[in-house]
């Protein structure tokens, strides 16, 4: 569809969800449990999710193109640069895009995105990889969109909740999840020099030694990962750090949740205490 009404020089783009996953960015679905943990209201058409992911959808500029097909939806681009995609297409702007799959994405997604943004490189197939972007350019292309727009509105929230740098969609929300609780901000991937060798420590609290490790699948189905990981756990404790690793169960399952929460809170505490 993107080839057939570029041809007329309308100069489409791809956006939303779409140009959101050629930017290789975190978009996806998000446990109930989630938005009911971090107070975040579910986004407006959360249950559409499914469809949009089934739907093109493109944006145009200048004048606005006669289509005649059904299955598709067509917005109005704000201007903002757009990307060369894969297959000759045009990409949206990140943030443009971010702003119409906002009713579809959580809180966490769109921070999520925003921190990838932040944190690494713009991996678009096929192409050479794009500068991370500063929060002072995704606050510049914010400021160029409706200000009322409710999308526009979440995704000023997300990027006040936003930081870098992150390596996982999973990180982000662990954060959130530590925030939430009334923690002071960790300190993200921050370099920590034992025996040697640079470690970085998912989310930490370097004065008091303290840290959380999230683990995903490649941790577990990867045994070379699996071992370099526990040896690495092993030395941090054995330099006086308490790391805690978790895995999904941890987040979803409320007792596992609370255990964990109940460890950092007196893991603080008690460090805090001692370097007072």
């Amino acid at each position: 569809m993107h080839d057939h009404y570029s041809k007329n020089g309308v100069g489409l783009s791809i956006t939303g969800i779409h140009a959101l996953e050629l930017f290789t960015l975190p978009v996806g679905y998000t446990k109930r449990w989630v938005n009911d943990f971090l107070s975040d209201p579910s986004p407006p058409r959360a249950r559409e999710l499914r469809q949009a992911f089934e739907i093109p959808h493109l944006a145009w500029s200048g004048s606005r193109p006669t289509v005649r097909e059904q299955g598709m939806r067509l917005t109005k681009s704000h201007g903002l640069k757009t990307y060369a995609g894969p297959w000759g297409t045009r990409l949206a702007h990140p943030v443009e895009a971010m702003v119409a799959a906002a009713p579809y994405l959580s809180q966490w997604r769109l921070t999520a995105c925003l921190d990838a943004l932040m944190s690494g490189a713009l991996q678009i197939p096929e192409f050479t990889p794009q500068p991370a972007m500063t929060n002072e350019e995704i606050t510049a292309a914010i400021s160029h969109l409706p200000a009322r727009n409710p999308a526009v509105i979440a995704a000023k929230r997300a990027l006040r909740n936003a930081a870098e740098p992150v390596w996982s969609p999973m990180e982000t929300l662990v954060r959130r999840m530590v925030v939430t609780q009334g923690f002071p901000e960790p300190i993200l991937n921050h370099p920590v020099m034992i025996e040697g060798e640079l470690a970085y420590p998912d989310l930490s609290w370097p004065e008091l030694r303290v840290g959380l490790e999230y683990n995903g699948e490649i941790h577990l189905l990867d045994r070379r990962t699996y071992g370099t990981e526990m040896n690495r756990i092993r030395t941090f404790q054995d330099h006086g750090w308490d790391l805690n690793i978790l895995v999904l169960d941890d987040l979803e399952d409320p007792a596992l949740r609370w255990k964990w929460i109940q460890w950092l809170a007196e893991k603080l505490n008690r460090r805090s205490q001692r370097a007072g």
